[in-house]
């Protein structure tokens, strides 16, 4: 198993602390039907984004035990050094908003970094100018993530593989603009300034919801109050979990499926994590989730044994694949945009 599905599955390793105690959230409004209601607001905001700077994203598909392929199982950034040779023509990050630092792995960027750059593990890299598949060019700092990665398949079968070197988190958002936004279904990331940002949430207040950064020792995260039927929950909203649209503790995952996790007709399979296994169950319903002002529809929801992320549940990237997030890290707003109500 490649240490790339080892990162895609951390956030199950690596979130923790965080309890979501109903009376912390903030009360819900819906529709006085409790139903979707039609959004006509995306079509208005791709004016808005056509003047940001963009990059580009692609779905990373992955291969369970079970022979099953998750077509979108990483969101995966192309990226280069501007005017400088490299092993390869481009290196290749997961973008991750659950992590909130950007990582180089250690293995990884010595094997495909110039030694001018890279000399020396013990000369931790402190930022690198990329230049991304798309117009945006931005300075980026790493923190170096020791003993971790892997370096390139000499193989000629492998000739156009790239390992993956890095984490983009979300303190790259941070210091690339006053926010971001993602377009799920044309694949595109916006970094946004101030100005842009306003043209959107001046019209569209009722979109946007205010999230938690800091909680219970948890730092640089998006957490977001949901609700789903009667249960009130935070979540952190995570772009790295991509193979899930919902990630419970077990109990919750119990209450919200009607299932149990003893039950051997339970779809499940065994992943890797930092090292240990754990086996991920799935649980499909149909049910919607009340989120920024918007109804999604929820339609599988995850938990795994041993559970390693305390009380905390996970959103990921399967809720939003045709819809538009937008992002303001600076006053600390989280948009949804729907095309089509759900």
């Amino acid at each position: 198993m490649s240490k790339r599905f080892l990162n895609i599955m951390w956030l199950l390793a690596t979130c923790f602390y965080v309890v979501a105690y109903a009376e912390l959230l903030p009360p819900f409004q819906t529709s006085q039907t409790g139903t979707p209601m039609a959004d006509t607001s995306y079509n208005t905001i791709n004016t808005v984004l056509s003047q940001a700077p963009w990059f580009k994203f692609t779905w990373e598909s992955l291969k369970l035990p079970n022979d099953e392929i998750m077509d979108r199982a990483a969101m995966m950034v192309s990226a280069k050094l501007p005017d400088t040779d490299t092993r390869f023509q481009h290196m290749v990050f997961q973008l991750d908003t659950g992590a909130n630092m950007s990582l180089l792995y250690e293995i990884s960027a010595h094997d495909q970094l110039p030694a001018a750059l890279y000399a020396s593990t013990d000369r931790p890299l402190s930022s690198l100018m990329l230049q991304f598949d798309g117009p945006f060019q931005n300075t980026v700092k790493f923190e170096l993530l020791k003993n971790f990665g892997e370096q390139a398949d000499s193989s000629p079968e492998a000739a156009d593989s790239v390992p993956e070197i890095g984490t983009l988190g979300m303190d790259f958002f941070a210091n690339a603009g006053a926010g971001f936004a993602i377009d799920y279904k044309n694949q595109h990331i916006y970094i946004l300034s101030r100005k842009l940002l306003d043209n959107i949430m001046t019209p569209y207040p009722d979109h946007f919801m205010t999230y938690q950064e800091t909680y219970q020792g948890m730092k640089g995260k998006i957490l977001l109050p949901i609700k789903i039927d009667d249960v009130e929950e935070l979540v952190i909203f995570d772009t790295g979990s991509s193979m899930a649209e919902l990630i419970t503790p077990p109990p919750l995952w119990q209450q919200i499926t009607g299932l149990n996790t003893g039950n051997p007709t339970v779809k499940r399979f065994v992943a890797p994590s930092w090292g240990k296994q754990m086996t991920v169950l799935r649980g499909e319903v149909d049910k919607k989730i009340y989120i920024a002002g918007q109804w999604e529809q929820l339609k599988e929801v995850q938990t795994a044994i041993p559970y390693p992320g305390g009380d905390v549940s996970i959103i990921g990237n399967g809720l939003f694949f045709d819809d538009v997030i937008v992002v303001d890290t600076v006053n600390k707003k989280f948009g949804l945009f729907q095309r089509s109500a759900k």
